[in-house]
C-alpha cells in the first residue's frame, strides 16, 4: 500500500471513530424548544418553560434531558476526548435572592447513580452549603454571566443525561428564576479528519522532494 492511500485510510477510520461524538457536539447553542425534559431528584416541585435556546427555571425546579433519547449516544468523558460545556446564567428576584443550589448536574444514570451526586455536578451559586464542583461561580442577582466549563477536568466517566438545577426546597426563594440560555456542548480535543488528511498529504510533498 502506497504512502497516499495508508493516510486516506486512516482519515477515513478517525471520522469513524468521531462519528459516535459528533451527533451530540456542536459550537451552536442547543434548541430547548426540541428537547424533551424530565424531572430530576426526589425534591423536585417546580416547573420550567422553554423559548428556542433559553430554559427557565421556577421554584424548586430540576430539569434535565437524556443524551441518548435526545442525539443517540451518551458522552463517554474517559477517552482523548475533551468536552467544553458554554452557556450564559441569569438568577432573577425581585428580592435579590439566591437559590439554595443552581447548577449543572452531569448524570451517569447508566450504572449505580440515582440520586442526586455532588461530586458530578457543578455549583455556580447559592445560599446552602453544599459540596459540589465549586471552580465556577455566579457572581450577581439579576446579571447574565457567561461560562466555558471544561468538564473532562472535573468529571469522568460516563454522562447520560445533564441536570439544570434552581434548588428552593425551603420555601424562602420563590421567587427565583433561573434561565440557562446559549448552551452548547464542544469537542475540543482532536484534530479534524480533514486537517489530518492535509497533513498527510505534506508529508508527502516533503517524500517526494526528498527522493
Amino acid at each position: 500500500m502506497s504512502i497516499k492511500q495508508q493516510i486516506m485510510l486512516l482519515a477515513l477510520s478517525y471520522c469513524a471513530a468521531v462519528s459516535a461524538q459528533a451527533a451530540i457536539v456542536d459550537a451552536t447553542a442547543l434548541r430547548f424548544d426540541n428537547i424533551a425534559f424530565t424531572g430530576k431528584a426526589g425534591q423536585n416541585t417546580g416547573t420550567f418553560a422553554t423559548t428556542d435556546s433559553s430554559l427557565t427555571l421556577f421554584n424548586d425546579a430540576w430539569f434535565g434531558f437524556n443524551l441518548q433519547d435526545t442525539f443517540g449516544s451518551a458522552i463517554n468523558l474517559n477517552n482523548n476526548n475533551q468536552f467544553i460545556m458554554n452557556f450564559d446564567i441569569n438568577v432573577a428576584s425581585a428580592t435579590a435572592t439566591m437559590p439554595e443550589i443552581t447548577g449543572l448536574w452531569f448524570a451517569d444514570f447508566s450504572y449505580k447513580e440515582k440520586n442526586h451526586n455532588p461530586h458530578r455536578t457543578f455549583t455556580l451559586g447559592g445560599t446552602q452549603n453544599y459540596a459540589g464542583i465549586t471552580a465556577y461561580q455566579y457572581a450577581a442577582v439579576n446579571t447574565t454571566q457567561s461560562f466555558s466549563i471544561d468538564v473532562n477536568e472535573f468529571i469522568s466517566g460516563m454522562v447520560t443525561d445533564i441536570i439544570f438545577i434552581n434548588d428552593c426546597d425551603s420555601g424562602r426563594c420563590d421567587d427565583v428564576q433561573v434561565t440557562f440560555s446559549n448552551v452548547s456542548l464542544t469537542d475540543v480535543s482532536e484534530p479534524t479528519a480533514i486537517s489530518m488528511l492535509l497533513l498527510g498529504l505534506g508529508y508527502i510533498g516533503w517524500r517526494t522532494r526528498r527522493q
